[in-house]
């Protein structure tokens, strides 16, 4: 492959985003954080609380599903959990 090829590949890589399911099973203001912005569907392996430290920035489509789990995902009641962004077409 030459040069220019793998540079453009390259490059086309760097702006591609791509969506994957997710389970988490550290329940961390990280993990979620993380989570979130790779976007997809955010799973839990199990039940627990993740204490978040600020707003959690959306700016891709993520469903969060804790269907037959027992998750809370806890501000401490000091801000809001999400932070929407709406993108306009």
């Amino acid at each position: 492959m030459n040069k220019r090829l793998a540079l453009l590949l390259s490059l086309s890589a760097a702006v591609i985003s791509i969506s994957a399911d997710t389970v988490i099973t550290e329940f961390t203001d990280a993990a979620l954080r993380s989570a979130v912005a790779a976007g997809g569907k955010i799973t839990f392996s199990g039940d627990g609380t993740i204490l978040v430290t600020s707003p959690i920035p959306i700016t891709t489509d993520v469903e969060i599903d804790a269907s037959d789990r027992n998750v809370t995902i806890d501000g401490q009641q000091q801000f809001r959990l999400f932070s929407c962004l709406a993108v306009l077409p």
